[in-house]
């Protein structure tokens, strides 16, 4: 999906996902929310219980997914709640971008040095068994360039 960076996250348009079941991919979840409006960023973490972080583009398209009472893929019911107010919590990276679709040979250092070419990065993930690859930049415009690419 397309994604604009964005200096700040405000906390009204972010829903915070967890312990999300394994047989929901990112790429499902991302597409679920995109029902209700524009997905800005997408920043999951490595911990075991799956934890995601979907800011959306607008307050009001988080509030169209908040109506709804029970978000549910595959059968399994989603646990989500609404962004905080509290200040970004260190480890958040709001210019991050999302590979699909990666050889299962690639290694987290190759990514992270071909992808290094747009700017600094801070974090770096690969997801073997999805095929998926998360980096997160220092800078917006990093995040912009490597959005660019075709």
């Amino acid at each position: 999906f397309g994604m604009e960076a964005k200096k700040e996250t405000q906390p009204e348009r972010v829903i915070k996902f967890s312990r999300l079941h394994e047989s929901i991919s990112e790429v499902e979840l991302a597409q679920h929310c995109m029902e209700f409006g524009e997905v800005e960023s997408f920043i999951s973490s490595k911990a075991k219980e799956r934890t995601i972080n979907v800011t959306m583009k607008t307050p009001a398209d988080a509030e169209k997914f908040a109506a709804v009472n029970d978000h549910i893929i595959k059968g399994i019911k989603l646990k989500w709640k609404r962004g905080s107010k509290k200040k970004k919590s260190e480890g958040v990276y709001p210019y991050s971008v999302v590979i699909d679709n990666i050889p299962n040979n690639i290694k987290r250092e190759e990514l992270e040095i071909h992808f290094s070419q747009f700017g600094e990065i801070n974090k770096c993930s690969v997801s073997k068994h999805r095929q998926q690859g998360i980096i997160a930049f220092k800078t917006e415009l990093a995040c912009k360039k490597a959005c660019d690419i075709q």
